[in-house]
């Protein structure tokens, strides 16, 4: 269970926050040797940059089940984890992390869809995750460095 490769329900908040800020591996150089949760983290990144969410052709419906079916691996009950669609192609995912009520609730948000990402337009398939250089490189993480510099205090 992916929950106990990574070490219990607090990496559950973990998997979470990852999914919001994929931007973060995507810049950072990779060791050459990953631990079993930076193996598993390279799996569900990589799994979620090479389904397509761009709006003309992209499917939000199939990236939100697939982080969905990471967070009940990894321990959420299924009762916490619901994806909602509006159409065949657009939905979202809402999961809940319940606590103790020790602390105040946290709201992580995300976004799944990705710009147009012609394949004409890059050196490969956009869709598929790319190491170069040690960097990580596909059309999601490109939208989602934008995403958190937009968030970034200037």
């Amino acid at each position: 269970m992916l929950c106990s490769k990574l070490g219990g329900m607090r990496s559950i908040a973990a998997l979470l926050a990852l999914f919001a800020a994929t931007a973060a591996y995507a810049q950072d150089s990779a060791p050459k040797e990953l631990t079993p949760r930076q193996q598993a983290f390279r799996r569900i990144y990589q799994e979620l940059v090479e389904i397509n969410t761009t709006n003309s052709v992209g499917d939000t419906v199939r990236s939100a089940e697939a982080m969905a079916a990471e967070l009940k691996n990894g321990g959420l009950p299924a009762a916490d984890v619901q994806v909602i669609s509006s159409s065949s192609r657009k939905g979202d995912m809402v999961a809940r992390l319940r606590g103790t009520g020790a602390r105040k609730p946290m709201l992580l948000i995300a976004h799944m869809d990705v710009v147009e990402a012609k394949r004409e337009d890059w050196d490969f398939d956009p869709f598929k995750l790319q190491e170069i250089g040690g960097t990580s490189a596909a059309a999601a993480p490109s939208t989602t460095r934008q995403w958190l510099r937009s968030l970034s205090p200037t």
